[in-house]
């Protein structure tokens, strides 16, 4: 078992003024909630991908596969892995499911599907998720989601102690592509989630994500993608050997610091939505002054260095010079800066 120690005193902070979590695994009993997490449609606004429905749907082939035989078992609502569903074999369905060559073997495209048109959309899969909130038909009328992601939300879910709502879940080819994701988004594979929480500020719930071993944790100003790609791939969607050269595909991101009354910090290849940056100025003796989040920042008269950490992917920092601001790699040494 995970030690919880740390999130004990995050959950503890995060929490205070906000009522007492529902107890872990329990539905919930909000009445302006169904009982289970995620309201669709009740989406950030910083993604393109919204969760409501379009209004006007592409039309349904009712002529379904045929199921394959094999079946994804979830933990369902009692933990007892009996919610088991059909998977269908990929077939002829066109560019929306046409993935891109894998770099390593983690990125093999699926072989079997949920056919989420057959598949009834209330499933309970875990305690607190149903399949709806995880993948809708029309972000792909086939679907992944890997056993592991679901273990992992409801894992993040019993942590908070109360709703986790789920921004995005699986998205087939065409649709990701739609919505400006990544080319190898990992939302493709079925082992992520863009996820919120009325509880926690992003950073204490990405923090909860790196708890239960995410390998990507992705900070936005109001929802955190975790995704779980080392994880071993789900044998019920992933059939059959996968030979490639590993290839490494570096990392799209970037961002500059602009100085000004209010300091700007422009930032390129996050893909959904606005980063979270975090902004701490520093004295001359190299000890912070003051932390802040947002889109700018305005740093105290006597600040001598400035500093932001945008996406917890990067930092960019610059020196106050009386001939101007000077790049500088990071600012001071200081533990932790004043409120």
């Amino acid at each position: 078992m995970r030690s919880r120690t740390l999130w004990g005193g995050l959950l503890g902070i995060a929490t205070s003024g906000c009522g007492v979590p529902s107890p872990p695994g329990t539905p919930d009993d909000t009445a302006s909630r169904t009982d289970t997490d995620t309201v669709l449609g009740d989406d950030s606004g910083d993604e393109a991908d919204t969760d409501a429905a379009p209004d006007t749907l592409p039309p349904v082939d009712t002529d379904r596969p045929d199921p394959s035989g094999t079946l994804a078992c979830y933990p369902g609502p009692d933990g007892r892995y009996a919610t088991c569903l059909d998977v269908v074999a990929h077939g002829p369905w066109g560019a929306d499911y046409d993935y891109p060559p894998p770099t390593d073997a983690r990125y093999a495209a699926p072989t079997h599907y949920l056919d989420l048109v057959a598949s009834d959309p209330t499933t309970r899969v875990s305690p607190n998720f149903r399949l709806q909130e995880l993948a809708q038909a029309w972000k792909g009328t086939y679907g992944v989601v890997q056993v592991g992601l679901v273990e992992h939300l409801q894992e993040i879910r019993d942590l908070v102690g109360a709703p986790v709502f789920v921004n995005s879940g699986y998205r087939n080819v065409g649709y990701n592509a739609g919505v400006g994701g990544a080319t190898r988004s990992r939302h493709m594979w079925g082992d992520a989630a863009d996820l919120r929480t009325d509880v926690l500020g992003v950073e204490a719930l990405g923090a909860v994500c790196e708890t239960v071993g995410a390998d990507y944790v992705g900070y936005y100003e109001a929802h955190v993608h975790c995704d779980w790609r080392s994880d071993p791939l789900d044998d019920a969607f992933f059939q059959g050997p996968v030979s490639v050269a590993h290839r490494d595909v570096p990392p799209p991101w970037d961002a500059r610091l602009v100085p000004g009354t209010r300091w700007t910090a422009p930032a390129v290849g996050w893909d959904e939505g606005e980063p979270l940056r975090v902004w701490t100025a520093w004295d001359a003796a190299g000890q912070p002054l003051v932390r802040a989040t947002g889109r700018s920042f305005a740093p105290p008269p006597d600040a001598a260095c400035v500093e932001v950490d945008v996406g917890r992917q990067l930092v960019r920092a610059a020196r106050i010079t009386e001939a101007g601001p000077v790049t500088t790699p990071a600012c001071g040494t200081g533990s932790s800066p004043a409120p």
